[in-house]
């Protein structure tokens, strides 16, 4: 910016002094418009420059600015110029408006002009509107809303004519409310009870969607000029547990099998009776009728029965005992075995004087099994009970308590009753336990009895043990423990290997090891009929008496407590 001043100059003798003044006859104007490049006239005159400008060397006093631009209302103030002073003129320019014409048909429209109700209805002019874009929107009852956007010139006139749709209406209900509604397809975002209005004329898809109810679909025909009324009510799934022990059965529903097994929950189910068929090999079908309720969850616990099959017994000769997977069935042939579940079963038949019959069979669910087994006699030839001949060798004792000796003994054929258990002592100076044990594969198994101390003579000395009704069908170990109080008790032996000796070294040793010397220990059972025999270690053929030996005569080891590896 310039700025003109006139400047005196006054020089004084010993000081210079510059003195500045304002002009007294001229000012300037600045003038600013939006937007800018419009022309500036000073008194109706052209002063040759264009917005944002300075107009200088202006006299005081009133003067007229005017801002003219192609396109815009010139703007004209008047400005007052004091001497010196510069006076700013702003102007924002108004565009020269245009003129609207809002037509329709048919007519009496409102008329809604950028989101605003004018308070107009259609036909009708509007003018001084802005140039530019309008948004104009029609409504009238029964018809649906037109919109468009419109471009308003400066100095013209924009025509509208509209010709409305006219349309029907649509009120959706539902029992219950608050379902989401529908329609051909598409979400509309509105929750019954809703009125659609306005709604074209036509066919429609309604669907209704509530958590827990079923979906209700529907077709209807919105009529112009009419409200179509939709009422549904909606239907309350319910779900099905079903459940069954053992699980893995197939479901059949009403007829129909489902695919699925137990356990499984059946979701969305619609109410109402439902015949559940549950279906498991092995198992007899299970079959109910159950009540699935709207909201509820109905749960069925199965217990299925297994499906069995019958097992006829039949033998020759008849009246033998018949066990079934190891147990007694306290039943004689021939006999018929009811209910009895498929698959494998072992089946033993026992009879006094034959030898037992054992065979695995098949049962078949819905099937009866026929066994016919012809049971082969028992020879036995009848010998007179004695002892065993000869004398032992020596004796042998333990030491310390736990250590057990024993032998095994191979009874005939069939089943037979352990009456006796027979021991040689070379010398007795403490009690001792008796031990009877079952066979283990060819070693001392568990005790077939509960052990028990005895006080026994030397030489021979018997243990009745027909009140324990052990019955042997094989072979089993007759034996003596050693106890703290036993001293050096000492049973007789022979230095004879004939495999059956057995010896057992307690903790921390825990085993049993064969012996390679013959033990004087026998046993005497009793068969069903009553005949008894002498089970001998070291004899095929019964022995005569043993003559009576001197205990001071026969040598008496002390055993080792660590074991030999004999075994």
């Amino acid at each position: 910016m310039m700025e003109k001043l006139r400047v005196w100059l006054l020089v004084g003798l010993t000081v210079g002094l510059v003195v500045c003044e304002k002009p007294l006859d001229i000012g300037w104007i600045a003038v600013n418009s939006t937007p800018a490049g419009a022309s500036v006239l000073l008194d109706g005159r052209l002063t040759g420059q264009k917005t944002n400008c300075l107009l200088e060397d202006v006299a005081v006093g009133s003067h007229t600015v005017s801002i003219t631009l192609e396109g815009y209302i010139q703007h004209t103030q008047t400005v007052e110029i004091e001497g010196g002073d510069t006076v700013t003129v702003n102007a924002s320019l108004q565009v020269v408006p245009g003129a609207l014409q809002v037509n329709s048909t048919p007519p009496g429209a409102q008329i809604w002009l950028d989101d605003e109700n004018t308070g107009e209805v259609t036909n009708h002019l509007f003018t001084g509107v802005r140039p530019g874009s309008h948004k104009v929107k029609l409504v009238l009852g029964g018809f649906f809303d037109w919109e468009r956007t419109v471009e308003v010139k400066s100095k013209d006139t924009t025509i509208v004519e509209a010709n409305l749709a006219e349309a029907g209406a649509l009120q959706v209900n539902s029992t219950p409310e608050e379902a989401q509604i529908w329609l051909d397809g598409e979400n509309t975002g509105q929750v019954t009870d809703h009125l659609f209005d306005p709604l074209a004329t036509g066919s429609y898809r309604v669907k209704l969607v509530k958590e827990g109810y079923f979906d209700w679909e529907d077709t209807v025909e919105v009529v112009a000029g009419q409200t179509t009324t939709v009422n549904a009510t909606l239907i309350q799934w319910g779900n099905l547990q079903v459940n069954s022990t053992p699980q893995g059965a197939a479901i059949w529903l009403d007829g129909s099998n489902t695919g699925e097994v137990t356990d499984h929950l059946f979701e969305r189910m619609m109410p109402g009776s439902y015949v559940v068929r549950l279906v498991l090999a092995g198992y007899t079908d299970w079959v109910d009728t159950v009540e699935v309720v709207g909201g509820q969850t109905t749960t069925i616990d199965a217990n299925l029965s297994s499906a069995t099959g019958n097992l006829q017994v039949n033998s020759t000769p008849t009246s033998a005992e018949i066990w079934l997977d190891g147990s007694n069935t306290d039943q004689l042939t021939n006999h018929l075995f009811e209910d009895v579940s498929p698959g494998s079963h072992i089946v033993k038949l026992t009879k006094e004087g034959y030898k037992d019959w054992v065979d695995t069979v098949e049962v078949t669910a819905g099937e009866t099994t026929t066994i016919d087994a012809t049971l082969e006699e028992i020879v036995i030839e009848e010998v007179e009970l004695a002892y065993d001949d000869g004398t032992p060798t020596g004796g042998y004792f333990w030491p310390g308590a736990g250590y057990v000796s024993a032998v095994r003994m191979t009874p005939p054929a069939g089943t037979w009753k352990l009456k006796t258990a027979r021991y040689y002592f070379t010398k007795v100076k403490g009690p001792v336990k008796v031990r009877v044990l079952d066979d283990a594969g060819g070693t001392p198994g568990s005790d077939l009895i509960s052990g028990f101390n005895i006080n026994p003579s030397t030489e021979w000395y018997d243990v009745d043990l027909e009140s324990y009704n052990i019955m042997v069908s094989g072979d089993f170990y007759v034996g003596i423990e050693y106890l703290s109080t036993s001293d050096s008790t000492a049973y007789g032996y022979d230095p004879v290997n004939n495999g059956r000796a057995w010896d057992y070294y307690p903790p921390p040793d825990d085993v049993w090891e064969r012996w390679n010397e013959t033990y004087f220990m026998r046993a005497v059972v009793q068969s069903q009929s009553g005949m008894e025999v002498i089970l001998d270690s070291r004899w095929n053929k019964p022995a005569a008496p043993a003559s009576p030996v001197r205990e001071d005569l026969l040598p008496v080891i002390e055993r080792p407590t660590q074991g030999s590896g004999n075994s």
